[in-house]
């Protein structure tokens, strides 16, 4: 980091109020500490990797607690939490998707070791990159409301916590392809089928995903093929995302909803008793189609139809006043000042305060 310019991060804290010189030492000190955990997961990896027969040294296998409304996976120091719904979910999706080394099915009888083994160093590193609100889903009502309207049957951000369709893309597919997820969005080329899409609210990845929907729109036009997007995203009007989408040759409809008007599933609702969490900002549903999709549409999709069912299935996941009282915790504690030349010079670099986006 340079000390001086505001990359996504501090771009992020800047919309949320902090002034540039605040964001950048933020962004500063958050930086040092990442450079120094590589270094202590690099020492990690080399205690465990011993140069033996294989290469790879046996770790112990991760043990399970079952508690009356949870289960938590512990290995070492090291512990992951989920509900009972949660286990059952993973338990099933591993059956119909896990693989062996040599990519034959295996997930149907494993032993319970491997099953969680797996489980827990999925939930390990989602709990490990502390993003659940990343990780927030539309709820279950959005995507019955989806699927039968618009025939969506897989979703290209999410993970095996929080998907609705078995089939996803997500961050992680080390770890997320044995309960069904194809990989990363980015490298996903369907050329025909009706997706959801729902990015991280951060804008270059918000960007780069409307960006890649139109290139697969474009070439499934050429071929004519039957192509469907369903976008969401934050009311970010400033994001190139959004020009993006309001302005493609591809769109159908479009639905824009008060924050307090709606919510989404909590990105730890695999580990919490209520599910739901109010949304931070206003929601844009963006429906883009190719011609030959809204040609072959049996159900002849209806644009008004759809912003009413869409507006009242995304009402249901708003906490109610009991949940949201329930979820109100501590605020956290702010980082320690940064001391070091690096930052010094940011803060010395400018005194103004912008409102620039992320």
């Amino acid at each position: 980091h340079d000390g001086v310019t505001a990359g996504v991060l501090g771009l992020d804290l800047m919309r949320a109020g902090l002034s540039k010189v605040e964001a950048i030492a933020i962004e500063v000190a958050v930086h040092q500490a990442s450079s120094r955990e590589v270094e202590k997961l690099e020492k990690i990896k080399q205690k465990y990797v011993d140069g033996g027969a294989s290469g790879v040294a046996k770790l112990a296998s991760a043990t399970m607690t079952v508690h009356k409304r949870s289960r938590d996976l512990s290995l070492d120091d090291c512990f992951v939490k989920l509900t009972h719904e949660a286990y059952d979910k993973l338990r099933a999706l591993h059956a119909n998707y896990a693989r062996d080394g040599d990519g034959r099915e295996s997930g149907e009888g494993v032993d319970d070791d491997t099953f969680h083994d797996r489980m827990f160093a999925l939930l390990l590193r989602y709990k490990t990159i502390h993003g659940h609100g990343f990780q927030a889903a539309c709820s279950p009502d959005v995507f019955r409301v989806l699927h039968g309207m618009l025939q969506v049957t897989m979703e290209c951000f999410a993970s095996p916590m929080n998907t609705y369709f078995a089939r996803h893309c997500s961050a992680f597919g080390d770890v997320d392809s044995a309960f069904g997820s194809v990989g990363s969005f980015a490298s996903f080329k369907p050329a025909r089928g009706a997706y959801e899409v729902n990015p991280p609210f951060v804008a270059a990845v918000l960007d780069e995903a409307a960006a890649w929907c139109e290139a697969l729109l474009e070439r499934a036009e050429l071929a004519k093929q039957p192509l469907t997007f369903v976008y969401v995203m934050p009311g970010w009007k400033e994001t190139r995302a959004f020009a993006t989408l309001t302005t493609s040759a591809f769109l159908r409809a479009s639905v824009l909803i008060a924050a307090a008007d709606h919510g989404y599933c909590d990105g730890a609702s695999h580990q919490r008793r209520d599910p739901y969490r109010q949304s931070p900002y206003d929601t844009c549903v963006f429906v883009l189609r190719t011609s030959r999709a809204v040609a072959s549409d049996a159900t002849a999709f209806d644009p008004v139809a759809f912003d009413a069912a869409v507006r009242v299935a995304m009402r249901v996941a708003v906490p109610t006043t009991a949940q949201a009282k329930r979820q109100n915790r501590p605020q956290p504690q702010p980082l320690p000042t940064v001391t070091t030349t690096t930052a010094a010079s940011a803060s010395a670099s400018s005194s103004s305060s912008s409102s620039s986006s992320s």
